[in-house]
């Protein structure tokens, strides 16, 4: 098991609850990403060009 996380940028016009959602669909449809501990979606910062968020998750590298 390793723990990992991946940062991903978006446009300032996003909707900020729907971005949240897609990105944890697009862990939990992952295989190899485990479910229990659940990944973890966060809002991170508002940078020069982008609103950045994290998802954090636990994945199975066997």
């Amino acid at each position: 098991m390793v723990r990992t996380s991946v940062t991903v940028g978006v446009a300032y016009v996003s909707h900020v609850k729907k971005v949240a959602e897609l990105i944890m669909q697009a862990t939990t449809d992952h295989k190899r990403i485990v479910e229990s501990p659940a990944p973890v979606v966060t809002f991170e910062d508002i940078c020069d060009n982008a609103l950045m968020f994290e998802v954090t998750f636990w994945l199975d590298s066997s």
